[in-house]
């Protein structure tokens, strides 16, 4: 194999032309905020689809997008089999035929697995009474589990002759006899849910498209009495794709398959404001469905008690402003957390159970769990007898996992212990894993999982770090202090856990105000901005045998930081395959996620948005400060919100950077939240602010990655020499979360100073390489298959690769300078 650098690959492309340039069509929109009006200018406005989120079928869109394919595709034939490599390097790291823990519902036990040549994953179940009679004679084979399985949904099937399919998990009634499943063709989320009769393996009549959520309405021991369901529970997205009606649909009534509800369902509840959205479920002990209404800022519930024929709307708790809560059922009590009454955006634990009879029945809460000022309450589950929490410490974002008696009569009004003093019986326990001897050292995920038995207490908890793939292990009360059983050890094929070497550090640097925060917050005293020293952790993950501290190795930074949304530090097939090329791959666990807790997330958003921003940058000066890398030999990589924070960060220090990978970007965020016909738009105005409120425009045109990259032309004829990053940039045609044109405009843009600078001086610009593709047959997430999206990924890989002139053949690490001859 002939090892190809960035400079030969660029100069091949660049000297063979045909980068695709964008038409340029004048178009602006006023906005008039408290009485100011603005203009925005947007000359690839055009890029837009007259009809997105629907089908684009704009001949000169799809001419533009397809020219913009075919430079992608020529710059990947430049490479050489390089991609393909990267590809069966990272297949060579699956266990192609493999399957998940079984979790038991009813009187089965259900799992998905997948089968070496196959792209998606087929979903099967056993019955207990067989599984559990295996186990019991000793180690249950692979051959032995497929005498007895049912195979009730194969995706591969489905996905015949269909460039995309999304099939969600599958939902099967309680009496085992009803199977549910969602199923997306073209990319962009609209779901059609269908229901086969597991008996005859034909499909129901019922069809409803646009479903956004759902559940079966069954009586709660429907497992044992073999019940079957009378229908079920849905949210429904309107015209703009916006789950705001649940609606109750009898099995068996009149339902024509259309794009809407059948015309018999029932209305149970409506949102007025689109500003929020609707989604149902159930208790995990199935006597309740749940009815969600709320936004990203605060909510109510509602209940059905399934043995009600009337199915009456109980309240749990009306909305109030800025108070999220969430509920659980464990027995007769009721678990509520909120943040009702909370200090530093933290939540607490209430307790309730129903007093009264019939029509003056009431819930009655009282404290249960106090919010810990250290540690942030993250999220709870239950079974019979057991109350599971998750906690964050919010100075590291170490996680802890809490196991309590769901009965225990007394509270704990502690706000510092999570482990107050217990008596000699404790009704309070820690989840210890084994190999954790420094968990504040350590970056590392923990969590319950889903496979956890709600009615048998089972409780399974799952742990993952960057190096070392993910364990599931049995915890049981009575064994508590005890090793952890292993229930199943994720297998990678072709890896040595011990070639690698993660840590967690911290970034600190002081945060200036004037940068980061709008004006009005500039003298807060709220302790939320009035604190200007950050420490931001950082996950390290790299190969020992090729670690060098000493500026010289090539960094691979990611990062998110929105929406509350946490970067959990997991093994990833691609950081090891990275980290196999020489790069130090880190992650940045910034404001605006959720990586510590709520606090953590609060602290960057509104008018405090490029605080997320800042910390990236810091985080890449320091791991250069310290020697993992130097400041331009940086390649960041982002997604979706993750791709604003990459675009953002490259206007604010360009030079910093080498190379940016920028999937599905969220650039256009301005223009985005300025247009209320967008999908996602009015709920989002709880996460960005609403740009038509005073301060809100200038705040977030300042950080707005597409309005702010003009700059480009002015910065490489600023100084001979000035390195420009090279840009990598997806989007999926179906994608109705961030559109297409968003990275297609934004490429366009910076490709247009780019050519203006070259065309004043030709001879002094150093060019970088803009490569853009579009998904024509998927959305938000890319392919649906797994090799597909492998492959979307190698190619991600091949592109940094070649930009770092890094490049690893059949095992053997190659490093070589820009210009050095290859061989």
């Amino acid at each position: 194999m002939v090892l190809i650098t960035a400079a030969e690959v660029r100069a091949g492309m660049l000297a063979a032309g045909g980068a695709p340039v964008a038409k340029t069509v004048p178009f602006s929109q006023k906005v008039e905020v408290a009485g100011v009006t603005h203009t925005l200018d947007d000359e690839y406005e055009w890029l837009r689809g007259k009809a997105w989120p629907k089908l684009v079928q704009d001949e000169d869109i799809i001419a533009h997008l397809e020219a913009e394919n075919a430079y992608c595709k020529d710059f990947l034939a430049s490479l050489g089999d390089l991609q393909e490599t990267f590809f069966q390097t990272m297949k060579g790291r699956m266990k192609l035929t493999d399957r998940t823990v079984e979790a038991r519902h009813g009187a089965f036990y259900y799992y998905s697995r997948t089968e070496e040549a196959l792209q998606y994953a087929i979903d099967c179940r056993v019955p207990v009474a067989r599984l559990d009679e295996l186990r019991a004679s000793g180690t249950v084979s692979e051959d032995a589990l497929r005498q007895i399985e049912e195979v009730i949904l194969d995706r591969n099937k489905l996905a015949e002759g269909k460039k995309f399919c999304k099939a969600l998990g599958t939902t099967v009634s309680l009496n085992g006899k009803v199977m549910g499943y969602r199923v997306d063709v073209q990319g962009d989320e609209n779901y059609c849910l269908q229901f086969v009769d597991l008996a005859s393996g034909e499909y129901l009549p019922d069809k409803l498209w646009n479903v956004a959520s759902y559940c079966f309405d069954q009586p709660a021991d429907a497992d044992k009495t073999g019940e079957a369901p009378r229908g079920i529970f849905y949210s429904l997205r309107n015209k703009n794709l916006r789950p705001t009606k649940i609606f109750y649909h009898r099995f068996g009534d009149e339902c024509q398959g259309s794009e809407d509800f059948a015309p018999n369902d029932r209305l149970l509840l409506q949102s007025k404001n689109e500003m929020y959205g609707l989604s149902v479920g159930t208790t995990a002990d199935k006597e309740y469905v749940t009815l969600r209404h709320g936004s990203k800022t605060e909510n109510e519930v509602f209940v059905i008690d399934v043995a009600d024929g009337e199915r009456t709307l109980v309240n749990l708790l009306p909305m109030v402003d800025d108070v999220e809560y969430s509920i659980a059922k464990s027995g007769r009590y009721w678990f509520l957390r909120t943040k009702a009454d909370c200090a530093k955006d933290h939540f607490r634990l209430e307790r309730g159970e129903w007093v009264g009879e019939a029509a003056a029945r009431r819930m009655v809460w009282g404290p249960y769990v106090a919010e810990k000022r250290q540690f942030a309450f993250e999220g709870m589950g239950v079974t019979r007898d057991y109350l599971l929490l998750s906690y964050l410490n919010v100075a590291t974002g170490v996680p802890l996992l809490v196991v309590r008696l769901a009965d225990h009569p007394e509270a704990d009004t502690s706000a510092e212990e999570l482990f107050p003093p217990q008596p000699s019986e404790p009704h309070c326990k820690r989840v210890a894993f084994p190999g954790i001897s420094s968990p504040e050292a350590l970056s590392h995920t923990a969590a319950f999982s889903v496979a956890t038995d709600y009615e048998l207490n089972r409780i399974v908890v799952v742990l993952d770090t960057p190096a070392q793939p993910t364990t599931w292990y049995d915890w049981d009360w009575a064994g508590a202090d005890d090793a952890l059983p292993v229930r199943k050890q994720k297998e990678v094929p072709n890896y040595d856990p011990e070639e690698y070497h993660t840590e967690r550090f911290y970034a600190a640097y002081t945060e200036d105000k004037q940068l980061a925060l709008h004006e009005t917050l500039h003298a807060s005293t709220d302790p939320k901005y009035s604190d200007a020293a950050v420490s931001v952790p950082v996950t390290v993950l790299y190969k020992k045998s090729l670690f060098r501290q000493d500026g010289s190795m090539p960094l691979l930074l990611e990062g998110y930081g929105s929406y509350g949304i946490s970067e959990d530090p997991v093994w990833r097939n691609t950081h090891t395959l990275y980290a196999d090329l020489g790069f130090v791959v880190a992650t940045a666990h910034i404001r605006g996620g959720g990586d510590l807790g709520e606090p953590w997330y609060q602290a960057a958003k509104f008018l405090s948005k490029k605080r997320t921003f800042l910390d990236f940058i810091a985080v890449a000066d320091k791991l250069a400060e310290e020697k993992y890398t130097s400041a331009g030999n940086v390649a960041i990589v982002g997604g979706s919100a993750g791709g604003m924070l990459v675009g953002a960060c490259l206007n604010m220090r360009p030079a910093l950077f080498k190379a940016v990978v920028a999937h599905v970007p969220f650039v256009t965020v301005l223009d985005t939240m300025l247009d209320g016909d967008l999908p996602l738009t009015p709920g989002e105005f709880k996460e960005w602010g609403n740009p038509r409120d005073e301060h809100y425009f200038e705040y977030m045109r300042s950080y707005c990655p597409y309005e702010n990259c003009r700059f480009v032309k002015d910065f490489l004829l600023a100084r001979r020499g000035n390195v420009f990053p090279s840009i990598f940039a997806t989007a999926g045609l179906s994608d109705y979360r961030v559109g297409y044109y968003e990275a297609a405009k934004w490429v366009a843009r910076i490709r247009s100073g780019i050519a203006a600078a070259k065309a004043e001086a030709p001879d002094a610009v150093n060019e970088p390489l803009l490569v853009f593709e579009t998904n024509m047959a998927a959305g938000h997430a890319g392919a649906s298959g797994r090799f597909d999206r492998l492959k979307e990924v190698s190619r991600d890989v091949a592109f940094l690769a070649t930009e770092f002139a890094v490049q690893d053949v059949r095992g053997k690490l190659y490093l070589r300078a820009e210009g050095e001859e290859g061989r």
